[in-house]
């Protein structure tokens, strides 16, 4: 990588091709450019108008939080149609969005090679599910939701039209034994056993 002066100690681990730092700017001033791990530090070319090279941001990775064990990255999607690669560094949150074929399973890579790094294992389930709405995780628990509350109005629904229809006596087809009930009710009869849907 011309112009970047490596340690003696340091080396290239991955590069992604389609990255920019987010840095609360406009979707138009995003300006994409690839982005190398280094076993010390996250490195992104700041390219000028032509595309040339004038200089590098460099995060040092050991710079990054460790809580537990774990260094503090992990992937996410909570902006629409963005993959997100967020680390918690000591003095700042740095977002490095994704852009390519794969995204997410880019920043998987990305997530388990710091862990690797720093403290020599792959990172946790949880630091490379997608987090935010268009999450799997999240979208069952947004369906678990939505089904308890639609099931709790469709009783409701039941309850009240319950509520209004009145009591009525009706005749057991099987042992003539009177029953009570409101119409569209299924009832059991007292006498012998059978189920009775209410009719009029």
């Amino acid at each position: 990588m011309a112009g970047y002066e490596f340690a003696p100690d340091e080396y290239v681990v991955l590069k992604a091709a389609e990255v920019y730092h987010e840095k609360g700017s406009s979707f138009a001033s995003h300006k994409y450019s690839e982005m190398i791990l280094t076993n010390q530090n996250i490195i992104i070319p700041k390219k000028g108008l032509t595309g040339k090279v004038k200089g590098y941001e460099v995060f040092p990775l050991a710079d990054i939080r460790i809580v537990d064990g774990v260094p503090q990255c992990r992937l996410d999607t909570s902006d629409f149609m963005d993959v997100k690669l967020e680390v918690s560094f000591k003095s700042s949150l740095e977002s490095f969005v994704f852009w390519g074929m794969e995204p997410k399973d880019e920043v998987r890579s990305w997530i388990n090679a710091i862990s690797n790094i720093l403290v020599g294992t792959d990172a946790p389930d949880d630091k490379l599910k997608a987090k935010g709405v268009g999450a799997l995780e999240d979208g069952d628990k947004i369906a678990d939701a939505f089904g308890r509350v639609l099931g709790s109005f469709e009783n409701a629904f039941e309850k009240k039209r319950a509520q209004a229809a009145p009591v009525i006596a009706y005749r057991c087809p099987s042992c003539n034994a009177s029953v009570k009930g409101r119409v569209g009710e299924t009832v059991t009869c007292p006498f012998c056993g059978s189920h009775i849907t209410i009719t009029q």
